[in-house]
């Protein structure tokens, strides 16, 4: 049986993700640490301190290091698309905000990096790991989940009268039921 800590660590990591998710598919959306900390169910303060201990980086570097990602992506396999197109795509509120970041991040310009400079990376990365077949594909994001391990066993039990109320996050829904077996 799990201890109530263990417990409370699984349902933090669930909530974590799904804050995880919603960041991944709405970067250029609303990511106000109050909105997160909303869809998590805590409060501002407490999902950022969370958030932190559960994913390892603060919620402002997870968004700024996905909307690079993604950014990165597009460089790479929308060469149709403007720098500032694919800036505003995700979620930079400039193109020069993106520059800033888009050059911290990966040490060149969004321009060299389309010129070819993101095989350059690659190898630079696969060369520090220590293999070129194994490496990660910088040029593509990595989705980062909390790890969730769920252990399940079934077990025969005399038949008994049980009852229960459910729960459901969201709009609270309860039911009481009896039954037998």
């Amino acid at each position: 049986m799990l201890d109530q800590a263990e417990l409370r660590k699984r349902e933090y990591t669930g909530r974590i993700n799904r804050v995880m998710d919603y960041v991944r598919e709405n970067l250029d959306g609303d990511l106000r640490l109050e909105k997160l900390a909303r869809i998590a169910n805590f409060s501002p303060y407490h999902f950022h301190r969370v958030f932190k201990a559960i994913v390892g980086e603060t919620t402002n570097a997870y968004i700024r290091r996905h909307r690079a990602e993604k950014a990165a992506c597009h460089l790479v396999q929308n060469s149709r698309m403007s720098i500032t197109e694919i800036a505003m795509a995700c979620g930079y509120s400039s193109s020069s905000s993106f520059a800033r970041e888009f050059r911290q991040m990966y040490g060149m310009s969004a321009t060299q990096f389309r010129d070819g400079g993101h095989s350059s990376l690659k190898t630079l990365r696969e060369t520090v790991e220590g293999s070129s077949e194994a490496g990660p594909d910088i040029s593509a994001p990595v989705p980062r989940r909390a790890e969730m391990v769920f252990r399940a066993a079934a077990i025969r039990l005399p038949k008994r009268h049980v009852a229960y109320i459910r729960h459901v996050a969201g709009p609270t829904t309860r039911s009481a039921r009896h039954s037998t077996g």
